[in-house]
């Protein structure tokens, strides 16, 4: 029997963990960079059952194009391609939506029936067999397990292949190896779109800094060191509209949300990398990240730390599980983008003050000012930490609503510079540099 695998329905509880031990590829082809037409080989055992995954980009989409095969000795067992397996005695075409310009996640589970007139070992062709047989496609990677994997087996494996890659899985909840739910599917559906990730996986060798989706790079994902083992930073967005729509007075947010899951890590700060060059930036005097409550309501902005010549902003975040955020603006005239209700509140309204935080000079040799605006008096305090998470300084400011405070560091390195309420959420954060 013969099974295509386009999507696995099964719903995790967030809590739950999957305890079955995650497979290890049999055969594991994982190229430090793409392979065109790949012809590559290994002689297996032959297996009862297996499963195949790869990560591939067909050249040809409209031509039915061989993935791998399984020979003996010099006759054709049968092929595996885009559209098709080809046994030696037929042809069974099945549909497909892998032929993609982009690369895509492929996963098939067969069942071979007894024969004994097939020999102990067998040759597994991966692509092309020659050059007269070239195979149009670019293999990312590929593996191959000698069983049918259980689902608790494969869904850690493919939520490692889409973490790697920033393809997003069909509907499945991501399950670390260590078991973890790291993105639920039912309870995260409506941000179920442009999923991207950075992990750690001591199992698969899978350790990253940076992360971005193959189908939209508006927002990119990074870390200054690896995340410890088992750590895993996700986010989604809910595929609304690149537009502005208006907040209050002269500012504006973008339709689409972004949600992030943080499993494992807390005190790691991470960086977004923001493609100004796929916003509406008309306008536009700062582009802030604005993190979002449960309720959708802004609770603080954040500004860039830095922005380039070639449109980037990058900005500093400590993940929360479930923290939501989006992009907001603030217009130095009115803009097309949002609208006439826009223009109207600008005029009707009366501007409104929110809490600012910035830290000069920034870069510094040591000594450094944290300047404290907030929209209302209250009490706060100030944390420093540097990159581990360790404290620095803490020091608690009763009733303030403009304040200063005057540093010094005398160990080179970037830190983190926090204001923090009574209930120790994070009101702002900002990157220190020492030099």
């Amino acid at each position: 029997m013969l099974y295509i695998l386009s999507s696995i329905c099964v719903t995790l509880d967030a809590k739950r963990r999957l305890v079955q031990e995650p497979a290890f590829p049999t055969v594991w082809h994982r190229p430090d960079r793409a392979l065109a037409n790949p012809m590559l080989s290994d002689t297996i055992a032959l297996p009862e059952a297996y499963t195949m995954m790869m990560v591939y980009k067909p050249l040809e989409a409209s031509a039915s194009q061989q993935l791998w095969r399984l020979s003996r000795m010099d006759k054709r067992y049968y092929s595996v391609g885009t559209c098709a397996i080809r046994t030696e005695q037929s042809v069974i075409p099945f549909r497909t939506d892998s032929n993609l310009p982009v690369p895509c996640i492929y996963t098939l589970q067969h069942t071979i029936p007894p024969d004994t007139s097939y020999h102990d070992m067998v040759q597994l062709f991966v692509g092309a067999d020659s050059e007269q047989d070239t195979t149009h496609v670019v293999l990312y990677e590929m593996a191959y397990f000698d069983s049918r994997l259980s689902v608790a087996q494969s869904i850690p494996f493919q939520t490692y292949l889409a973490l790697r890659y920033g393809i997003t899985l069909d509907g499945v909840s991501y399950v670390s190896t260590a078991g973890d739910t790291l993105w639920n599917a039912k309870e995260s559906k409506e941000y179920y779109h442009h999923i991207q990730g950075l992990g750690t996986s001591a199992m698969y060798s899978f350790r990253t800094t940076q992360s971005v989706s193959l189908e939209d790079s508006t927002v990119c994902v990074l870390t200054e060191d690896t995340l410890p083992d088992d750590s895993y930073i996700l986010i989604g967005d809910n595929a609304a509209d690149m537009s502005w729509r208006s907040y209050e007075n002269s500012w504006a947010v973008l339709q689409r949300i972004w949600k992030m899951a943080a499993i494992g890590t807390y005190a790691h700060a991470i960086h977004l990398k923001v493609d100004a060059g796929q916003l509406p930036m008309e306008g536009v005097d700062t582009l802030y990240v604005v993190l979002l409550n449960q309720e959708g309501k802004v609770v603080q902005w954040n500004t860039p730390d830095s922005v380039t010549q070639d449109r980037y902003h990058y900005y500093t975040l400590f993940p929360y599980d479930g923290t939501c955020f989006t992009m907001g603006a603030n217009f130095s005239y009115p803009s097309s983008s949002v609208g006439t209700r826009h223009h109207r509140q600008k005029q009707e309204q009366k501007e409104e003050t929110y809490d600012y935080v910035t830290i000069t000079p920034n870069p510094t040799d040591g000594d450094f000012i944290v300047s404290i605006q907030l929209a209302e008096e209250k009490s706060v305090s100030i944390l420093i930490q540097d990159m581990s998470g360790k404290t620095i300084h803490y020091q608690p400011l009763n009733a303030i609503r403009d304040f200063q405070y005057k540093g010094s560091i005398s160990t080179s390195g970037v830190y983190m510079v926090s204001i923090v309420d009574t209930k120790h959420n994070r009101i702002a954060t900002k990157e220190l540099i020492v030099l």
